[in-house]
């Protein structure tokens, strides 16, 4: 699950967001799909999840969860938090 996560390129974190308040969820199970044109922001979402980052690169804002199963049962865990914006 992505809840309101945001994006900015910059060594100090100051920069513009690229990405803003993002939110979707994916079902366990479930697949799904990122489509856009190119530059929108596509590998730097994926890139998110997995968190791999580079030096300039912040991620700012929001929730990254992931949703995992154990001893039977579903159990949602934080892989990223982030300060939510006011």
């Amino acid at each position: 699950t992505f809840d309101g996560v945001s994006f900015r390129y910059s060594k100090t974190g100051t920069g513009e967001e690229v990405l803003q308040n993002i939110s979707f969820s994916a079902a366990p199970g479930e697949t799904v799909a990122i489509v856009g044109e190119s530059g929108s922001g596509k590998s730097v979402t994926v890139k998110a999840v997995m968190g791999i980052t580079s030096e300039n690169q912040k991620l700012n804002g929001g929730e990254i969860n992931f949703t995992c199963e154990e001893n039977g049962q579903w159990v949602t865990k934080p892989l990223h938090t982030f300060p939510k914006k006011e």
